[in-house]
């Protein structure tokens, strides 16, 4: 039979695009929860020997997750040859350590759930950061993505005199590529962190910022609070605009608004999450890589 994408959830419109530039078949799926709560997952079409690709950024976490469990045990019954999981944002990534006694690791209880339930899973930018690659905590092949280049196309189309911030040490290595492949100066901060919402960033240089257009960018924006403070920094030493740009964007109760507060011109993320800022196409670079898998 081939190809088939489906999409589940907030991804169902993304499994669209990424069906067109491919000229795949989609099959829709239908879903519902039982006034208990339960997951009610339906593939509407027949996948007796397919190679299924089912999109779903999971989040939120918890319902898309077990969704896609679900989902992935149906086309099993249903006769698909392979069912490989598009997860364009992967949940349960936080947890990579036991920071207390009795914690549980759920990075790893997760990516043994998923490894169990699928041949293989494409992801975009995940959050690397005790993990050097996601073997580690996955028994299934996997494939990481980046979209340093569709958010480079973006700014090189969309913003005049660009300067790049990082927000911390960590994000030095994506930062630097992004601003390579759109030509533009960059930057990157010292971050200190006293809880999941407070934290201070310092060491912005203001000669490389004044009277340019500052993106702040970051792979997760959550709860806003790191972008919003590096955002005002740069207003403060005379930016002319500045704005954040993520890969994945979560948004958390009042974030958005924090950020508007904060003095954001605007604020634009790729569309691995579905959100009013997701502006920035990673479908044809999902689908390249379904193209590369398939070979």
């Amino acid at each position: 039979m081939g190809i088939v994408i489906s999409g589940l959830g907030h991804s169902a419109s993304l499994a669209v695009n990424i069906a067109s530039v491919g000229r795949w078949r989609l099959l829709r799926a239908e879903e519902k929860q039982f006034p208990d709560g339960e997951e009610y997952v339906r593939l509407r079409g027949s996948l007796r020997g397919a190679d299924l690709y089912i999109v779903n950024s999971l989040y939120p976490p918890n319902d898309e997750t077990l969704a896609c469990l679900i989902a992935a045990d149906a086309a099993r019954s249903l006769g698909a040859r392979r069912v490989t999981l598009i997860a364009p944002y992967l949940a349960y990534m936080r947890q990579d350590k036991r920071f207390r006694a009795g914690e549980a690791v759920s990075s790893r209880t997760v990516a043994g759930l998923i490894s169990d339930r699928f041949d293989r899973l494409i992801t975009i930018d995940p959050h690397l950061h005790r993990y050097k690659s996601l073997s580690e905590i996955y028994s299934i092949p996997t494939r990481v993505l980046h979209a340093d280049k569709a958010i480079a196309d973006w700014i090189g189309r969309k913003v005049k005199l660009p300067v790049l911030v990082g927000p911390d040490s960590e994000s030095r290595q994506w930062v630097s590529q992004v601003a390579g492949l759109c030509d533009a100066p960059f930057g990157v901060m010292r971050k200190k962190r006293f809880s999941s919402t407070k934290v201070k960033s310092s060491g912005l240089d203001a000669k490389l910022v004044r009277g340019r257009d500052v993106l702040v960018l970051d792979d997760i924006i959550s709860s806003g609070h790191t972008m919003a403070g590096v955002i005002e920094q740069a207003l403060k030493l005379g930016a002319a605009t500045a704005a954040g740009v993520g890969v994945h964007g979560l948004f958390v109760p009042g974030a958005r608004k924090l950020l508007k507060g904060a003095g954001a011109s605007r604020v634009v993320t790729c569309n691995t999450v579905a959100n009013p800022t997701a502006r920035i196409d990673i479908a044809p670079l999902i689908a390249r890589a379904i193209g590369e898998d398939s070979k």
